[in-house]
């Protein structure tokens, strides 16, 4: 690999923000591209500085000022090359409906290890979806959380603040792309 990809985390908690990054450096097809303490700030430095778009972001999902699941919306509405990997210690079913619901292209427990972050990162910035193994057998072993054809009202409620007015969506074309 010639290049690097550039990654950035947004964690509210800064052993787990600097762990992230010390581990993650270890591995030579990433490199640290910037470290926030909650979604805004890492939208805010995206907007300011546009040319620094990372090829990845490790997003935390409970942060303050902007939670990771409507950073994650607002950053895959403006960069959707930028691809997200969740990475929380939420293993419920909710959460990774919403995770992937708000364009998420990975989910992680913090209970990850970092070689194993590494690997699912490059399966994820190679273009493909990722749940973490733990997760996935959550959802295996209790269906009925998570293929619950009504959602949750806490989830509906949710969802609709990421549902753009009717007319915003007109003008900015269909909200769900293939």
């Amino acid at each position: 690999m010639d290049a690097a990809y550039a990654l950035m985390i947004a964690e509210d908690h800064a052993l787990l923000r600097e762990n992230l990054a010390l581990g993650l450096g270890r591995h030579p097809q990433f490199r640290l591209a910037g470290s926030f303490g909650n979604g805004q700030a890492l939208l805010d430095h995206l907007a300011a500085r546009p040319g620094t778009l990372p090829h990845a972001v490790l997003m935390d999902v409970c942060m303050p000022e902007l939670d990771g699941m409507e950073a994650t919306w607002r950053l895959k509405r403006l960069y959707p090359q930028v691809k997200v990997m969740m990475v929380t210690s939420l293993n419920d079913a909710m959460s990774l409906r919403l995770a992937f619901r708000v364009k998420a292209d990975g989910y992680c427990t913090k209970e990850t290890g970092i070689d194993e972050l590494a690997l699912a990162l490059q399966y994820v910035l190679g273009g493909h979806r990722w749940i973490d193994p733990r997760v996935a057998r959550f959802v295996l072993e209790h269906p009925q959380g998570f293929e619950q054809p009504r959602l949750a009202a806490q989830e509906r409620a949710y969802a609709a603040r990421l549902e753009p007015p009717s007319a915003e969506r007109d003008a900015t074309g269909p909200t769900d792309t293939p």
